[in-house]
């Protein structure tokens, strides 16, 4: 029951990381920052209406790819989780998010703890709080950091799925 259920959980994985990976694909964060400052340096224009409408249009991109980080990293979390209870780990042992990358650490499912932490902080803060710097800050990590590391993970997960 546990290899079908960690099975299923890497399906869905799957598709949420490769739907990231496409974001991140279409999403140029220098550009997304260029773009905005120039349509606030011109909020002042006849176009106001129009130029609020295209500032508000890049805050969605941003927004989305932030959620699209959101749900992925919640799910490779439960992919571990189940991994683990598979490979025989007894559930209290990976109990609360801090656990499961504590124990998928002592396993070598993931090797920079620091990064996953920053990770879980980032995913923490985007539910509870929403300000310009904070997004900006997290999507730059996104990019830089965090999508990396997930990406080494999927590729040892995946390893696994076909053994």
């Amino acid at each position: 029951m546990e290899q079908v259920r960690w099975k299923q959980r890497f399906n869905n994985l799957e598709k949420a990381f490769q739907k990231l990976k496409r974001g991140l694909d279409l999403f140029d964060f220098e550009l997304y920052q260029e773009k905005r400052v120039d349509l606030r340096e011109n909020l002042d224009t006849e176009n106001e209406q129009f130029l609020m409408g295209e500032l508000e249009q890049l805050d969605l991109e941003r927004e989305g790819l932030i959620q699209r980080f959101e749900y992925t990293f919640e799910l490779f979390l439960l992919t571990m989780k189940d991994y683990m209870k598979f490979t025989g780990e007894a559930p209290e042992e990976i109990s609360g998010n801090s656990g499961i990358l504590k124990k998928a650490l002592s396993r070598g499912i993931i090797e920079d703890h620091d990064g996953w932490r920053k990770m879980l902080k980032s995913r923490n803060l985007t539910s509870h709080t929403y300000n310009e710097e904070t997004a900006d800050e997290i999507t730059r990590d996104i990019i830089e950091i965090f999508f990396p590391l997930m990406q080494k993970l999927y590729i040892t997960l995946e390893q696994q799925y076909f053994k």
